[in-house]
């Protein structure tokens, strides 16, 4: 597991906070989460964690397959306050 250094804790609670809100920000948390994931096995960089994503196969925010460096950083935009 790759050094926790806090941001991964602020994306799991910004996301569990999403669980109780509307449906379109219940099914928003569950890309937070495993973007978090992969941040807390050490997987630094936009390109990195869109590519290991990619390979555990979890889909997009859009239901697609494919992440890109470009989604990730998105993702978190959406759905984690700024620290």
């Amino acid at each position: 597991m790759g050094q926790d250094d806090g941001a991964t804790r602020r994306w799991c609670a910004a996301a569990a906070s999403l669980a109780g809100r509307e449906p379109a920000a219940q099914v928003a948390h569950r890309p937070v989460l495993d973007v978090g994931l992969v941040h807390a096995e050490g997987v630094l960089g936009e390109a990195a964690v869109a590519k290991a994503l990619n390979r555990r196969g979890m889909p997009t925010p859009q239901d697609t397959d494919t992440w890109f460096h470009l989604t990730v950083p998105r993702v978190l935009a959406r759905t984690i306050p700024p620290a």
